[in-house]
């Protein structure tokens, strides 16, 4: 559960950026 916790807050920290979010569309 340690590493959920760090990849959860990056994926957060580049959705959050527009430039990044059309670069990792996971929807």
């Amino acid at each position: 559960m340690t590493s959920d916790t760090p990849k959860k807050r990056q994926d957060e920290r580049e959705r959050a950026s527009p430039s990044k979010s059309a670069f990792t569309r996971d929807e």
